[in-house]
């Protein structure tokens, strides 16, 4: 009985604690189960978080800074041995500034070394090209500030060890900085330039001045969430030209590629002509404007860079704009500018320099010579009588000769006694084509410093640019109206910058009662001189002849 009841006793506890094991198993799967089910949604989460911060991922490039950031500078002399660069900032035909790329040290350029003539005018490729063909190019230079030549910079020929080479301007070192527009922190694994990886061409720039070199096998650079990084890039060795497109790729450590496109800005030239007063008369103002460029990729135009390339009225048959020894060069800044040639040239490329003394080593004048006439029969001053005004054994003074004569070679005579020999004159200048034909071309440099350069166009002769600006008439026979009965004159137009006004017409009339013109009409010739014979009645008095020409103030010219 007792037995019994025991077994009954043992056999409830036994299946008491097997249904709390049961129970136990039962929560501790359901545990596990709860636990994997966390963990996958917790992958999941991550991997979802993950895939979203990929494809949320957006790194910006703000802002680009070039150096040397001049957007005055188009060509650049480079050294093919050593790297050495200079930056060339065109200052006129003659002249240059030199930058060091290096150092940025400023050289201000005296004139070039004029004793080759490849290298005396003016700074267009044509010019610079010559150091890549045969031609060593040799600049006085000074450090700006300093009055003396500090030294001479020679650029030998790319065919010798060591030589240099003329091309348009490349970029050194830029400046990027990348701003990151997500929640989330990125990291730029490469950069790229123009399809060219920067390996161990880049730096962070942190903000107390302190710099990080980094290349592909370096950590990533970190750009914290909405915040941004600056990063320099070595682009020396990559060289490229400021007139080409550029493109920076960031690759990021999540695989994603980010590009910014760069590109110069359009170069467009329009042309027209204005009217203005000036003076006694009116002439014409041609007008260049810019105002159709346009920068590219949202980027706008900085700089309007004119260059004026204007003849010089010496040029020998067969020249082409490529003889750039026969130029004078200018420039114009801002989007358009009005082509005045006494804005742009000097009186001495406008009118020829005045040559006041002739020189003789063979003659012997005395004082009789003063007051009488000095003509050159030959050579630039020809048929321009200037009244001698002082003396030596072998000079003769006179006021200038507006073209100057030559050098030497030009005959001359004296008058009422007119002798034949050879002059040496100094002080020539050649003057220049003001009224055309002309060259203008335009480069346009954005806020970056890339740049394009317009192709040139010309500008056809335009006389009225210089209209004529003054007329005069002198008897060339003084007295000859009394021996003969009649006279020969001549009369001179100047255009309003002191050259001779050539084809202009001039009429000519009786003022007074026996003068009769030879023609009532004539044109004057390339020296801007025409001459007539008129009849006259015996003094006194002989009579008066009128001169005309369009608007200018008639001239009466008494006859003896």
């Amino acid at each position: 009985m007792n037995s019994r009841h025991l077994t009954r006793r043992k056999r409830a506890i036994s299946e008491v604690v097997g249904a709390m094991l049961l129970i136990l198993i039962v929560v501790i799967a359901v545990g596990t189960f709860a636990f994997f089910l966390s963990a996958v949604q917790t992958q999941d989460e991550d991997r979802s978080s993950f895939l979203s911060s990929v494809a949320d991922e957006k790194l910006q490039i703000s802002n680009l800074q070039f150096s040397l950031n001049n957007s005055l500078i188009q060509y650049e002399i480079y050294n093919l041995s050593n790297n050495t660069k200079y930056y060339v900032q065109m200052i006129n035909d003659t002249m240059v500034d030199l930058i060091n790329e290096a150092s940025g040290m400023l050289y201000h350029s005296a004139n070039l070394n004029a004793s080759n003539a490849n290298l005396a005018l003016p700074f267009v490729p044509a010019f610079y090209n010559s150091i890549n063909s045969s031609t060593t190019a040799t600049i006085n230079t000074e450090i700006a500030g300093n009055v003396m030549p500090l030294w001479n910079i020679t650029f030998d020929p790319p065919s010798t060890p060591g030589g240099w080479a003329f091309r348009t301007a490349t970029w050194s070192n830029a400046m990027i900085t990348v701003r990151n527009l997500n929640i989330q922190s990125s990291g730029i694994k490469a950069i790229e330039v123009n399809g060219n990886y920067l390996d161990n061409n880049w730096t962070l720039l942190g903000s107390n001045g302190q710099s990080q070199n980094y290349s592909f096998t370096t950590i990533p650079i970190t750009v914290p969430a909405k915040q941004s990084v600056n990063i320099e890039l070595n682009l020396t060795y990559l060289n490229i030209p400021r007139t080409s497109p550029m493109q920076i790729v960031l690759e990021s450590s999540a695989l994603n590629f980010f590009t910014t496109s760069y590109g110069p800005p359009s170069a467009v030239i329009q042309e027209s002509v204005d009217s203005e007063n000036y003076l006694i008369t009116s002439r014409d103002v041609p007008m260049f404007s810019g105002s159709d460029s346009a920068g590219s990729n949202g980027s706008f135009i900085q700089q309007y860079i004119w260059q004026i390339d204007v003849p010089e009225s010496t040029v020998q048959p067969g020249w082409t704009w490529s003889s750039v020894g026969s130029l004078d060069t200018s420039f114009a800044y801002g989007q358009s500018f009005q082509y005045r040639p006494e804005s742009f040239f000097t009186s001495p490329q406008l009118v020829g320099s005045t040559s006041t003394t002739l020189v003789d080593s063979s003659a012997h004048f005395t004082s009789a010579q003063v007051g009488e006439y000095l003509t050159y029969t030959s050579g630039p001053a020809a048929n321009e009588p200037e009244q001698i005004t002082g003396y030596t054994s072998n000079t003769l003074t006179t006021a200038g000769f507006i073209p100057a004569p030559d050098t030497s070679g030009d005959t001359y005579m004296v008058t009422p006694t007119p002798t034949s020999t050879v002059v040496v004159a100094s002080g020539t200048t050649n003057t220049i084509t003001i009224t055309g034909p002309f060259r203008v071309t335009l480069t346009t440099v954005d806020q970056y410093g890339f740049m394009t350069t317009s192709q040139s166009t010309v500008f056809n002769n335009d006389t009225n640019i210089a209209p004529p600006g003054s007329l005069s008439a002198v008897q060339s026979t003084p007295g000859s109206c009394g021996t003969s009965g009649s006279a020969t004159v001549t009369v001179t137009m100047k255009n309003i910058f002191g050259q001779p006004a050539v084809d202009v017409p001039v009429v000519f009339l009786g003022a007074t009662s026996g003068v009769i013109p030879s023609t009532s009409f004539a044109s004057t010739g390339s020296n801007g001189e025409v001459s007539i014979s008129v009849t006259c009645p015996a003094p006194p008095p002989s009579g008066t002849l009128e001169v005309e020409s369009g608007n200018l103030p008639p001239v009466y010219l008494p006859l003896s």
